[in-house]
């Protein structure tokens, strides 16, 4: 009888080493099992005014008045199923392309040369992606995904090189076991991931209400991936701040701070837009600058399901603020004219990312 109790006794103090090495417990990774299936919701809300303009015509400032403000709402949803994995990552991913919608407002009054005018704009965009299947296969020799589309849900061959597998914000984790408190810092390039969650989605945006342009074009707005180029200087700070339970359910909580700043040359992006654009007879517009400038900054909070090894939800909320310096070459029935215009506008932006199986 003794014996057993000191037995019991002993295995009463040894409880908390042994729960301590629990090979179970859980971990900031990504540790999916095999054929799960997850749906992913991002909703980005950008919310912009014009702060500043001016514009020169042949060298001469053109005197104007301008206000303008822009809202734009995106939402993409995607279910992935990792039907096989590799150390950290997905090894085979079949993704559908499951929702898509984008909602856009601009609204402007302008004054110049003794004319007014104002305009409100509204446009809804879709993706061409809708409903397609994709399945990404990591290839060990080039170090990148394989892309591939679902016979039954195919999409254009050319959309294939823009997208991005990694819609688990992955670049947010560390890269070895941490502790309460402790902080790393993500590369730059996980803010793409962020924003421009999945890459090209191929949105075709109908605006209506539009009797001249002004501002950034709708398809430069919802192209984050392209405004916010790959010259992105900050940092990306992250620090584990343990755990936090939502509806009965502890997640771990990882605190992500943005201070993020980048120069783009949009001028070719800018000249294949205007190559669309319906110009008038007798008209020829070249794009000789466009240069963007903008930075990002804000907090955000990204929470881990340790158990399933898979994110649970991202809420951010942040500033931003863009400098749009563009010049263009005018030949308008013969008479040469050169444009230049400079605009800041600054705006908050809020994402929120959820996740259901």
């Amino acid at each position: 009888m003794k014996r057993n109790q000191v037995l019991l006794a002993g295995l009463a103090l040894a409880s908390p080493l042994l729960f301590a090495f629990d090979p179970t417990a859980d971990k900031v990774a990504f540790t999916p099992a095999e054929g799960t299936s997850l749906t992913k919701t991002f909703k980005l809300s950008q919310d912009f005014a014009l702060d500043d303009m001016s514009m020169q015509m042949n060298g001469e400032d053109m005197p104007m008045e301008m206000e303008m403000s822009m809202k734009l709402t995106q939402t993409t949803a995607v279910t992935d199923t990792y039907d096989k994995l590799a150390e950290g990552k997905p090894a085979k991913l079949t993704r559908l392309y499951k929702d898509a919608s984008m909602e856009m407002q601009v609204e402007s009054k302008t004054s110049a040369m003794g004319q007014n005018s104002e305009q409100d704009a509204k446009g809804e965009g879709t993706s061409k992606l809708k409903d397609k299947i994709v399945t990404f296969t990591w290839d060990a020799d080039s170090g990148a995904y394989t892309k591939k589309y679902d016979e039954e849900a195919k999409g254009e061959d050319e959309w294939l090189p823009s997208l991005v597998e990694d819609m688990d914000l992955r670049g947010l984790l560390p890269d070895k076991e941490v502790s309460v408190d402790d902080e790393w810092t993500a590369d730059n390039a996980i803010v793409a991931d962020l924003f421009a969650a999945g890459g090209n989605w191929q949105w075709n945006v109908e605006m209506e209400g539009v009797d001249s342009p002004g501002g950034p074009s709708p398809e430069m707005m919802t192209d984050l991936r392209e405004l916010l180029g790959d010259s992105l200087d900050g940092d990306v700070t992250c620090k584990f701040v343990g755990s936090k339970e939502v509806d009965g359910v502890s997640y771990l909580a990882i605190n992500v701070t943005i201070k993020i700043g980048s120069k783009t040359d949009m001028a070719e992006f800018m000249t294949d837009q205007m190559s669309k654009a319906e110009v008038p007879e007798g008209v020829t517009i070249e794009v000789s600058k466009m240069d963007m400038d903008t930075t990002m900054e804000g907090k955000g909070t990204l929470l881990w399901d340790g158990k399933a090894g898979l994110m649970h939800s991202f809420e951010y909320e942040g500033e931003f603020t863009m400098i749009m310096d563009m010049g263009m070459d005018i030949d308008a029935f013969g008479q040469q004219m050169k444009n230049d215009m400079h605009m800041e506008m600054s705006g908050d932006m809020k994402l929120d990312v959820s996740t259901s199986k």
